[in-house]
């Protein structure tokens, strides 16, 4: 082994000190080139979260989608409402998807769903016993304004496979 190495490692932890040995030459070698400067990594890796309820509620920690899977709420389930709120607060791509229960759910909105920020994709083809037919109906109770509100967001928004009715005015602006 080189003197360099065996400067850089601590017998006590097994630990290389990496600042030294890693950005430093021998004496007498050519210097160490600088690498490239690479792409700045300005989003975080694309989530995929399910919702678990057809409540219209929001009691869990919805600041980033990680938190919210650690911090469901009192009724320890996703709801549409918190997986929008959460994947809103996170960056980058997410996608929700439905494992509600089996077969056809209806979730019934108290209010308008939270505007699409960023990349999303709404997937009703992932709730189970989905074939052809959407089995996700997003009740609007008659609700008045935009019921789901992709406009916002300047990114890719995909839905598929899930029914909005009851509406007032607008179900889904793109």
């Amino acid at each position: 082994t080189c003197s360099e190495c065996r400067k850089a490692f601590n017998s006590t932890s097994g630990n290389v000190d990496s600042t030294s040995f890693l950005t430093s030459a021998p004496a007498g070698a050519p210097p160490v080139p600088t690498p490239p400067a690479g792409p700045t990594i300005t989003s975080a890796v694309a989530a995929v979260f399910q919702v678990t309820t057809n409540a219209d509620i929001s009691d869990g920690d919805t600041s980033s989608i990680t938190n919210l899977l650690a911090s469901q709420g009192a009724d320890n389930a996703i709801s549409l409402r918190e997986a929008i709120l959460a994947a809103n607060n996170t960056a980058g791509a997410d996608t929700i998807n439905f494992a509600i229960g089996t077969g056809a759910q209806t979730i019934q909105l108290a209010s308008v769903l939270p505007s699409l920020t960023g990349a999303t994709t709404i997937d009703g083809t992932t709730q189970p016993g989905f074939t052809s037919t959407p089995l996700i109906t997003i009740d609007a109770n008659l609700l008045s304004g935009t019921i789901l509100d992709a406009s916002p967001s300047g990114s890719a928004v995909t839905l598929k496979a899930f029914k909005i009715t009851n509406y007032a005015s607008t179900a889904v602006a793109l």
